[in-house]
């Protein structure tokens, strides 16, 4: 099934019949303003959407018809992106108010309906986060001082490496593991940030959901671009730059960024042998 959404305030659900026609099979209204994103579940059964009213709207199945089953407000401003993590305990999303929370539910079914905010990130952007994207965790990983840069404004591909010079915090020699998962954010501060969730990823004590040590802030870098930066994604799979072979061990988690200044960037960061 795929899901869409629009300035006209709705969510659409599609789906193929048997001889692969596209079919609408569901349109929901539940937003008073734009819906700026929606995401599934790793498990298909659970849909959420984000919109230029604060809210979240989490939906479930329900008689044959997709349906709301729980809001989640918390966010001062405009919702524009929320995901659940790969292992779908964790539901993060990012605002206009300069914040990125993460959601986790009561219960050991994302189709509870009483979820609650269990850690708030704030302090790392100064302007809007438009986007943010998971990681599928490898074994060790390292930052790497390179990136790849493709123009969209010029005629002609350019391509070129170079050393950055602007990356804050730990230097390449200090290795970090990646046990817990991690999650990317960027927005029109021109940053990109990258933090580490704990590596028990969500717990429940007493049945409240909660994380058993605070997200960290993993990576940063103010200026990866010179305008906003609208996009962030990482690369499913491990890269080999020399030889573009996934099953090797020179093995790199590449990020890509996309910006107002017309390029697009990948990111990557090494994996210790």
């Amino acid at each position: 099934m795929i899901a869409t959404c629009g300035r006209d305030k709705s969510v659409w659900l599609w789906e193929f019949d048997d001889e692969e026609d596209v079919q609408c099979v569901s349109v929901l209204q539940p937003h008073s303003q734009d819906v700026k994103s929606v995401a599934w579940h790793p498990d298909g059964e659970v849909l959420v959407s984000t919109s230029y009213d604060n809210k979240i709207n989490v939906y479930k199945e329900e008689l044959d018809d997709w349906a709301v089953f729980i809001q989640l407000t918390g966010h001062d401003s405009t919702v524009w992106k929320a995901e659940f993590s790969p292992s779908g305990d964790i539901l993060a999303s990012c605002s206009d108010d300069r914040c990125i929370k993460l959601w986790g539910w009561e219960g050991a079914c994302s189709k509870s309906t009483s979820w609650v905010c269990i850690a708030t990130l704030t302090g790392y952007h100064i302007r809007t986060i438009f986007d943010l994207n998971w990681a599928k965790p490898l074994l060790h990983l390292k930052l790497m001082y390179s990136v790849v840069v493709y123009s969209v404004k010029s005629s002609t591909t350019v391509l070129k490496c170079f050393d950055l010079t602007d990356i804050q915090g730990e230097k390449t020699s200090t290795s970090r593991s990646s046990d817990g998962q991690l999650l990317a954010s960027c927005g029109s501060d021109n940053r990109l940030c990258i933090y580490k969730m704990p590596s028990s990823g969500l717990i429940h004590i007493g049945g409240k959901p909660c994380l058993e040590e605070p997200p960290v802030l993993w990576g940063y870098v103010p200026n990866a671009h010179s305008e906003d930066v609208n996009c962030v994604r990482w690369q499913p799979r491990g890269f080999n730059s020399k030889s573009h072979s996934e099953d090797t061990s020179d093995s790199q988690l590449i990020l890509t960024t996309a910006s107002d200044d017309g390029y697009i960037k990948f990111w990557s960061i090494k994996c210790d042998e």
